[in-house]
């Protein structure tokens, strides 16, 4: 096995320095611009070290021993949560699954090729009434209990705005490390806060991901791109993120509807304009506050499979935690609803510590769309739309490939829900009659009204029902 020997001793020391070690922060609060950050400027000769290392990367990227990002690489983490002195408060495990199974959403869907799992059967509870209410590194650090085998991601509250904060990759068991901040996270956003933007962002730290913008929140990143420009020396060092000024004076930002538009003016040495991309996960524009779904760029991929590929090889730290044995879940179900589609499995492990939801569509393959504690056996997917084939998997949070649910699909159409007559909404999936372009699939008995038309391509019966034509009825069919 090939090893990393290039070291990050002055990180250690430099962070020590710091109260701490190397760290990137995250700040959000909304809808003001988010408070300031405060990891350091790297010094040159911290650069120079990051660049050997990338450099040794990318060598064995050209002599394809590199993954490939069209690959899965599954990387634990291993959940620590703190709580009171009597073992109560802290993140729950229906919230921790859920935020995970976005995060891991966003990976796959970024094309990264990583997918986290949770390290072990049950979380490492940490039960302290002083760290739990307002953690401090400094005089809580005796709490941290560090495996040396995964990731290890803490959650605790901060009586500041800071949202958590992630380390570099380093041949040191301190750099496996990242925080995440609890705060109130059952009041309404707060918890979609940490699921669509400080768990990924904080992770985007733990793979050698920068913040979009100079970490002195000052940049001299040139906008221009080609000849003249600097983005592989200033900024974040990668060049398909553009030059971003975020809290440099008139580097405004427009909120309307929870869209983000940047609407600054400012512009840089030469004179150009700035437009950075407020939805990247590693910029510090207002986290909830936007309209899509965050991304990662092709470069920032690409400096994440070379930082995944640095901590397979350390020697004081690895990603090897053994998925957990969890028994199958079985039964699997899918129903639509006037609403909805509603999964119910049965449940057959003991030592789960929890569930991601996965479906596919014909645009996306399998991908977790959100997760549940241990022991829950009924998800309702709200975000499932009227008409679109979907396919659905269970799969236990500590585990990988193995003790997968069987796949359960639900065919392109509409569904009767109730018995009743056809023009009647109320008896359909979504709520939507039928059109000549539709499949139906009947699973109760239907009336065509009097004088009533009804159209769909074809009829799929799914039960021993019928429809009736009442007097001047007529059921077309266009295939």
């Amino acid at each position: 096995m090939t090893t990393l020997t290039i070291r990050w001793g002055f990180f250690l020391g430099f962070g020590l320095w710091l109260t701490g070690f190397i760290a990137a922060f995250a700040q959000p609060t909304l809808p003001q611009k988010l408070p300031v950050c405060t990891i350091p400027e790297l010094t040159t000769q911290q650069k120079q070290s990051l660049q050997k290392q990338l450099d040794f990367v990318l060598q064995l990227k050209k002599s394809s021993r590199l993954p490939t990002a069209s690959s899965i690489t599954y990387v634990p983490i291993r959940p620590h949560i703190f709580r009171t002195s009597n073992g109560s408060g802290g993140f729950d495990l229906t919230a921790l699954n859920f935020a995970m199974a976005r995060t891991n959403h966003y990976f796959l869907l970024n094309g990264t090729g990583i997918q986290f799992y949770f390290c072990g059967d049950t979380p490492d509870y940490v039960d302290n009434d002083d760290a739990y209410t307002d953690f401090d590194q400094n005089r809580d650090r005796n709490l941290l209990v560090d495996v040396r085998n995964a990731l290890n991601q803490y959650y605790f509250n901060f009586s500041t705005t800071i949202s958590g904060f992630g380390y570099y990759p380093y041949d040191d068991l301190i750099s496996t490390r990242s925080y995440i901040s609890t705060n109130h996270y059952n009041v309404e956003g707060q918890l979609i806060g940490i699921a669509n933007y400080t768990m990924p962002h904080e992770l985007g730290h733990n793979f050698f991901l920068y913040h979009t913008f100079s970490p002195n929140r000052s940049t001299d990143e040139l906008v221009t791109r080609g000849a003249g420009a600097n983005c592989s020396t200033a900024g974040d060092l990668i060049c398909d993120t553009p030059a971003d000024p975020y809290n440099l004076p008139g580097a405004t930002i427009e909120t309307n509807n929870f869209c983000v538009t940047y609407t600054g003016t400012i512009t840089d040495a030469n004179g150009d304009l700035y437009t950075p991309l407020v939805d990247n996960f590693m910029s510090y524009y207002p986290y909830y506050a936007r309209c899509r779904d965050d991304k990662f760029t092709p470069g920032q991929v690409e400096r994440m499979q070379e930082a995944l590929y640095m901590r397979q090889h350390y020697m004081n730290c690895t990603l090897d935690c053994p998925p957990t044995n969890v028994a199958s879940p079985t039964n699997l179900s899918v129903t639509p609803t006037a609403t909805s589609v509603v999964l119910t499995w049965q449940d057959n492990a003991s030592n789960e510590m929890g569930y991601f939801i996965e479906r596919s569509s014909p645009q996306t393959d399998l991908v977790a769309i959100s997760g549940v504690g241990p022991n829950v056996t009924t998800f309702t997917d709200t975000s499932a739309r009227a008409g679109i084939a979907y396919s659905y998997r269970i799969r236990p949070s500590n585990t990988t490939t193995g003790s997968l649910s069987p796949i359960v699909s639900l065919e392109s159409g509409f569904y009767t829900i109730n018995s009743g007559a056809w023009n009647d909404p109320g008896i359909w999936s979504f709520g939507q009659v039928p059109t000549e372009t539709d499949d139906v699939h009947i699973r109760h008995a239907v009336t065509v009204p009097q004088n009533y038309k009804a159209k769909a391509q074809r009829i799929i019966y799914e039960s021993p029902v019928k429809v009736t034509l009442d007097n001047e009825g007529e059921l077309l069919l266009s295939q």
